[in-house]
């Protein structure tokens, strides 16, 4: 981690070493649909078998979590926008035998 002055918006002028990555603004996201999060950096899926990894997203700038595996009986939604993501049951009379 690198040591630089931060004025909120870029790493100050002049500053030896200041590597502008972690200088850069740093917001909290919304929460994927498929997931609670209680504050904090918690991420709590909504499907506990579900696996979720983090991801660089260029248009944030920032690591987000994306859903990769959905278990037997569930159906992968993974929209264009990570805040999207779930895992859905499949309904009464209907099931997958492979994870998602």
């Amino acid at each position: 981690f690198d040591k630089c002055s931060y004025d909120g918006t870029r790493c100050a002028s002049g500053d030896a070493g200041c590597n502008a990555y972690y200088c850069e603004v740093r917001e909290c996201h919304p929460c994927s649909v498929g997931a609670t999060c209680p504050g904090g950096h918690a991420f709590n899926p909504n499907v506990p078998t579900t696996r979720w990894q983090a991801e660089y997203i260029p248009a944030e700038r920032s690591l987000l979590n994306r859903i990769v595996y959905a278990p037997p009986g569930y159906i992968l939604i993974r929209g264009e926008n990570p805040q999207d993501d779930q895992a859905i049951q499949c309904e009464i009379s209907m099931y997958a035998l492979e994870p998602g």
